[in-house]
């Protein structure tokens, strides 16, 4: 119960954050404000594909460990067939939250057994809507779309095992748009990475350490992009959230400026630095 009313009560700040929002403050530099409302899923979205990819079991407070909990099932723990393994979630209910799931995950492998050895890789595709409460829906999708700029993102995600404890992660595209009860957007995000991701010591949150790549985020309502770039960022075993290093975030379009995101070895739990101003943040659940 506590984990669903954890999320039932982000949904609704979420709601009347855009609603009234939108996520912009105007064009010009980017301010604290904005970079705080955002980050948060931005930074969970990444940890959590590792996780799904590999199996690893989500934050007890977590969206999609909600998700598993009511439909009882997850694309990686289905039958392997000619190697693909796939979910499929029929308006499942998180329980007293009213929050409904509908839609599809897909893992690809390489390998027709779905096994992950050296040299092999995973993709996974996803098209799954998401209805709230009062009616507004979220639509997360690896479908193509266009984001501001006019290229087409989407395509999921690719992860390749280089070794036992390397691997690297490419986000070949994935978009999320909110749809309000009127029919307005509420938001529309589109993301992927220009260079891959690397990943050392494993796919466990133990282990894991991310370095490099460029994740772009594209704000197509607002028009601006977020690039992160990843220094030494580490989790711990509980936390979906990283715990250690540092993401470097360069924003440009309509929003300019940059920030830099330090974890503080404690979970949910980090600092924002932009414009010779600190200021602390306090993740809140997980989510896609």
């Amino acid at each position: 119960m506590r984990k669903l009313m954890k999320i039932y009560a982000k949904f609704l700040f979420f709601l009347i954050f855009f609603i009234s929002g939108c996520s912009t403050d105007g064009d010009g530099a980017i301010s604290l404000s904005e970079v705080i409302a955002t980050v948060d899923e931005e930074i969970v979205s990444v940890g959590n594909l590792i996780d799904d990819l590999n199996g690893e079991d989500f934050n007890s407070e977590s969206l999609k460990a909600a998700l598993v909990d009511a439909c009882s099932s997850r694309a990686i723990d289905q039958t392997c067939s000619s190697g693909v393994r796939t979910a499929n979630y029929n308006e499942c209910t998180l329980g007293s939250t009213q929050i409904t799931f509908e839609g599809q995950v897909t893992l690809s492998y390489s390998n027709s057994l779905c096994d992950l050895s050296d040299n092999e890789n995973v993709i996974r595709t996803f098209n799954l809507v998401r209805t709230n409460p009062l009616g507004s829906t979220v639509l997360v999708t690896s479908q193509n779309r266009v984001n501001y700029e006019g290229d087409t993102i989407g395509g999921g995600s690719k992860l390749f095992r280089l070794s036992s404890s390397n691997y690297e992660l490419k986000i070949l595209g994935k978009n999320l748009v909110r749809t309000l009860v009127n029919g307005n957007v509420g938001y529309n995000i589109s993301m992927a990475t220009d260079s891959n991701i690397e990943i050392s010591g494993g796919l466990s949150r133990s282990s894991r350490t991310l370095n490099s790549g460029e994740l772009y985020f594209y704000h197509n309502n607002s028009q601006y992009t977020a690039r992160y770039t990843f220094q030494d960022v580490g989790y711990q075993s509980a936390c979906c959230y990283p715990t250690s290093g540092s993401i470097d975030i360069e924003y440009s379009g309509n929003k300019s400026g940059s920030a830099t995101i330090t974890f503080n070895n404690s979970c949910g739990n980090a600092t924002i630095d932009i414009d010779d101003e600190t200021s602390a943040i306090t993740f809140d659940g997980c989510e896609y």
